[in-house]
C-alpha cells in the first residue's frame, strides 16, 4: 500500500505523526471557541453535535466515556461524525495492534454508541474516508450493511441509483448531508462506486439539488487536507469558500487531519476545518485533544435551517494499560492539561 500524499509530504510524515505541525500556511485568523448569531427560542431549534474521526485503538479499547462526556453528549439530536475503518463481524482482539490497515469489530463501534441515551438512528456514520478500502470491496459492502443493521444513518456510501445526498430530518428541519474523501489509501473502487470523492462533489449541481429537494439546510462532511497539521492550506480554504458561498452549503465540518483545525465564517455558512479525533491510537498527545462541536439549527419561520449558536466542547483522551477513558480536561493531570489548553488556544479563542 503506497502512500496517497505527495513525496514532500510523505517523507516529513512521519515526523508530524509524532510532532503535529503549528504553521499556519495561509495566515488564518481564528475565531472564537462559542458564538451566538441568533438568540435560540425555547424549544425551537435541533441541536447537532459533531465528532471528527472514530478511530480503532490498540488492544481494540472501547473508549470509556465519562459522565460528564455523556451528559454533554446526550443532548444532541442527532451525532455525527467518521467510521475510520470498515467494520467487520470479528470479534474484539485484546492482542490487537493497528498501522496502516484498520478493521473495525462491529463491537467496538457498537460498545460506543450503547454508552450514550441516544438511539442508533440518531447517529450519522460516514464511510468516506482513506480507510475505507483497506480490506477490500467485499469487506467494504459488508461494514455497509453491518452499519445498516446497528441501525445507523450512514453518509458517504456512493450509490449508483442515487446523488451523493442523504435527507435527515431532524425537529421538522429537513438536512442533505453529503460526505466524501480526497484520499484513499487503496484505490480499489471502480470509478463511481465505494465512497463519494471530491470530484463527484465538484460537479454536482448543489443548488438544484437543495432547492428540488425544498432542503432547509445542506452539511458538508469531507475527508480532506494533510494528516497533523493544525490549520489548513489556502486550496482548502477556497473550496470551502465555494462550497457554501456559491454551492449552498450551510455548514461544513471537516475530517481526516487527526488534530483540531480552526472555523471560519463564510457570508453564507462555516466551515470547520478539522475536529480532530474522537478516539484513537493516540500516540501524540495533541491528537487526544477530542474536540466535540455542537451546532444548533432553527426549526421555524425565519430560522428554519439557520445557524443559531455553536459552541466547541473539548475533551481528553487518557491512555492507560488495560482501558482508554474520554474525560473532561479537568479530569487529566495538570501538565497535559496546560499543553492542550495551550494548543487549543492556537486555533481557536477561548
Amino acid at each position: 500500500m503506497g502512500s496517497p500524499y505527495p513525496l514532500h509530504y510523505t517523507l516529513r510524515w512521519p515526523y508530524y505523526y509524532m510532532w503535529p505541525s503549528i504553521k499556519n500556511h495561509c495566515k488564518m485568523p481564528v475565531r472564537p471557541i462559542e458564538t451566538e448569531f441568533t438568540p435560540a427560542r425555547e424549544n425551537d431549534f435541533t441541536r447537532l453535535m459533531f465528532c471528527g474521526d472514530i478511530m480503532l485503538t490498540q488492544k481494540d479499547m472501547v473508549p470509556i466515556l465519562h459522565p460528564e462526556v455523556k451528559k454533554i453528549l446526550n443532548t444532541a439530536d442527532l451525532f455525527i461524525g467518521n467510521c475510520e475503518a470498515p467494520v467487520g463481524s470479528h470479534q474484539i482482539n485484546p492482542q490487537a495492534k493497528y498501522h496502516l490497515i484498520y478493521h473495525m469489530p462491529e463491537l467496538f463501534i457498537k460498545g460506543i454508541i450503547d454508552q450514550l441515551d441516544l438511539t442508533p438512528d440518531q447517529w450519522v456514520l460516514s464511510v468516506a474516508n482513506n480507510h475505507a478500502g483497506d480490506k477490500g470491496v467485499d469487506e467494504y459492502l459488508k461494514s455497509i450493511n453491518i452499519l445498516s443493521q446497528i441501525g445507523v444513518h450512514i453518509v458517504g456510501h456512493y450509490c449508483d441509483y442515487n446523488m451523493p445526498l442523504n435527507m435527515i430530518e431532524s425537529r421538522g428541519v429537513k438536512l442533505g448531508i453529503s460526505a466524501w474523501t480526497d484520499w484513499m489509501n487503496r484505490e480499489i473502487f471502480p470509478p463511481h462506486s465505494g465512497v463519494v470523492r471530491t470530484e463527484c462533489i465538484q460537479l454536482s449541481n448543489w443548488r438544484e439539488i437543495k432547492k428540488h429537494y425544498q432542503l432547509d439546510m445542506m452539511i458538508g462532511m469531507p475527508h480532506w487536507e494533510y494528516e497533523f497539521q493544525h490549520f489548513p492550506k489556502q486550496r482548502t480554504r477556497n473550496l470551502a469558500k465555494k462550497l457554501i458561498n456559491h454551492d449552498g452549503f450551510n455548514l461544513v465540518i471537516g475530517a481526516h487531519p487527526h488534530t483540531l483545525q480552526p472555523m471560519e465564517w463564510f457570508d453564507n455558512g462555516i466551515c470547520a476545518y478539522s475536529l480532530g479525533n474522537f478516539c484513537g491510537l493516540g500516540l501524540a498527545w495533541p491528537v487526544r485533544l477530542i474536540p466535540v462541536l455542537e451546532v444548533k439549527i432553527g426549526c421555524t419561520d425565519e430560522n428554519k435551517g439557520k445557524i443559531l449558536s455553536y459552541k466547541l466542547h473539548t475533551f481528553a483522551q487518557v491512555n492507560h494499560k488495560s482501558r482508554l477513558d474520554i474525560v473532561p480536561l479537568t479530569e487529566i493531570n495538570t501538565k497535559l492539561r496546560d499543553k492542550m489548553l495551550k494548543r487549543l488556544g492556537l486555533v481557536f479563542h477561548a
